[in-house]
């Protein structure tokens, strides 16, 4: 099954023990090793594909630079490739937003995922760090995530929830607010560097600080499970209920 080749673990002992509970880390026998390669290595055409469906992203220490800038033709002899390859090498991070639409064999462990995750939506969301760099400063997602290392090394910081009721699929302004008070005046609870073919679990809500180290690719695979928070129980006019309710196994 593809999850426990994905994790190492069955999904009922992953849901039992770890789903929304606590950090899980492990590695994975699975290789990826066309979507693993450094930008750079790229075709030409796979990236230009990619930027002119609007998937692609750049961002450092947060600044983000989106898809218009590259597609943009006020920048003289230069082409989409070259801006990307550019902005890249001046320490951005690139974000390829639903990358299994570009690989068939990520599309495949996708699709093996969503059957075996029922009723959950996977999305395979690549990044790739030049090493000493900060493509996102401190956050956190209102999905869960795996994020599996596919080359080079991170070193994460992790920082406890401060809320996991979530109602959309982006954190709210007093959210963000929090957070930053939070990484102000909090040390992480776990530090912990990540290398090539390891994996990990993020519970939503955890916030979370990657660094790449050295050159740096990785998988975020959101976990899109139905926001339940905002479901009234059977019966009831209450908007919370219980994620132990919603079993996947």
């Amino acid at each position: 099954m593809i999850f426990h080749q994905l994790l190492g673990i069955s999904k009922k002992d992953f849901f039992n023990t770890h789903w929304e509970k606590d950090l899980f880390f492990s590695s994975t026998s699975i290789q990826l090793e066309r979507v693993s390669t450094p930008l750079y290595e790229w075709p030409h055409n796979k990236l230009k594909e990619i930027m002119e469906q609007g998937v692609l992203w750049a961002s450092k220490n947060s600044q983000t630079v989106d898809n218009k800038f590259f597609l943009d033709d006020t920048v003289e002899g230069m082409s989409l490739v070259e801006k990307l390859l550019c902005i890249h090498d001046d320490g951005f991070t690139v974000y390829i937003k639903s990358i299994e639409k570009f690989f068939p064999e990520v599309r495949k462990i996708v699709a093996d995922l969503e059957t075996e995750l029922y009723p959950m939506k996977v999305q395979f969301n690549l990044f790739m760090t030049p090493g000493g760099n900060v493509g996102l400063n401190p956050h956190f997602d209102c999905h869960d995530v795996l994020v599996w290392q596919l080359s080079g090394e991170k070193e994460w910081s992790f920082w406890k929830a401060h809320t996991q009721a979530m109602t959309d699929h982006t954190p709210s302004a007093s959210d963000v607010k929090k957070t930053a008070s939070i990484i102000s005046s909090q040390q992480p609870i776990v530090s912990k560097k990540i290398s090539a073919n390891e994996i990990f679990y993020m519970p939503r809500g955890v916030i979370h600080a990657p660094k790449a180290i050295s050159y740096s690719s990785h998988i975020s695979i959101w976990l899109q499970a139905p926001l339940i928070e905002s479901l009234p129980k059977e019966g009831t006019n209450e908007s919370q209920v219980n994620q132990d309710n919603f079993k996947y196994f």
